[in-house]
This record gives structure tokens, C-alpha cells and sequence, in this order.
């Protein structure tokens, strides 16, 4: 009888150390993919080209080119999972949220693998100065280096904004070029 008793209590403790091991293991693959995923810097990047004025209220829009530097498309199509936020210089940070109405990115975009897209922001701050619509391009360009002069002297906290895309986890840094 003693041995029937002791392989009785070798199986019953080695299946659960078997049953504790298949926990642990559990876990340990449950945290690892759910864990917080880095912001990926660098799979879209953005360079500055201008700024104009649209609509009634003569609101800003920044223009600026995206290129996408990975080997997928880049897409959304609502802001359901994009914030879009401006930098502030001074205090070295970030303002806004999603219920903001101040910033708006032009979507729906797709940019291509390997590709670039003009892209919009839109400021909702008015601007006292209007271009007449038969404007000459020399006058154009005087009108956007009145509206950076005004950037630079009005708006100097600012210092481009950051886009957040939560399911692809993509930071896009637009840098300040006015």
C-alpha cells in the first residue's frame, strides 16, 4: 500500500505543478500582448509647405506633405481613433483632446506604400486679412508670408502639432515652418 500511496501523491503533484506551469505560461503570453505598444515615430513622417486661409471665417489650414515609409498602405477614414494635438514651445507639451473642434485633419487619406499625400490641418482661429480670389501668385505668396509673419508673432507658442493614430499606434510629428 505505501507505494500506491506515494505514486498517488506523485501524480496528484505533478499535475499540479504541470496545471501551475500551464497558468504561469498563461500569463505570461496574456501580458505580453496586451501590453502597451510603442508609438512607431518614424513610419510616417511630415515636412511643412504652407499656410492659407479658407472659408467665411478665413480659418488657417497648414499644408504639409506625408510620406508613408513603410512597405503597407496607411489609411483612415474617420477620427474615431485619431487625436490630433498642438506642441506647445514654452511649456514644452502637448494641448488638446478629441472633443477639441479647434484642430481637424483632412480625411478620409490613404497613402500608398512608399508614397506621399499633401495633407491638411485645419485651424479653427481666424484671420483678419483676406486674399482677393483673383489674386496674382506674387500676391499669393505675400499673403502667406503675412499669415507665417503673423505665426511667428501671434501664435509663437506654437510649434506644430502631433497626430496619434491609436490602432495603428502611429505618432506623425508635423514640425513648425512658418
Amino acid at each position: 500500500m505505501p507505494t500506491v500511496k506515494k505514486i498517488i501523491i506523485s501524480s496528484i503533484v505533478g499535475g499540479v505543478s504541470i496545471a501551475v506551469t500551464i497558468a504561469i505560461i498563461f500569463v505570461i503570453i496574456s501580458w505580453y500582448e496586451n501590453r502597451p505598444k510603442p508609438w512607431n515615430k518614424d513610419a510616417i513622417s511630415a515636412t511643412y509647405d504652407y499656410i492659407e486661409t479658407e472659408g467665411e471665417k478665413n480659418y488657417f489650414v497648414c499644408y504639409y506633405t506625408l510620406q508613408n515609409n513603410t512597405d503597407y498602405d496607411y489609411k483612415f477614414s474617420d477620427l474615431t481613433d485619431i487625436l490630433i494635438m498642438s506642441k506647445l514651445k514654452k511649456q514644452k507639451s502637448l494641448s488638446g483632446n478629441k472633443e477639441s473642434d479647434t484642430l481637424k485633419p483632412d480625411y478620409p487619406i490613404i497613402i500608398p506604400a512608399k508614397q506621399r499625400i499633401r495633407f491638411a490641418i485645419h485651424l479653427q482661429y481666424p484671420y483678419d486679412k483676406t486674399l482677393k480670389e483673383d489674386a496674382s501668385k506674387e500676391e499669393r505668396k505675400a499673403y502667406r508670408k503675412d499669415i507665417e509673419a503673423f505665426f511667428n508673432n501671434k501664435l509663437q507658442n506654437l510649434d506644430g502639432f502631433v497626430l496619434f493614430d491609436e490602432r495603428a499606434r502611429y505618432q506623425i510629428e508635423f514640425p513648425k515652418g512658418w
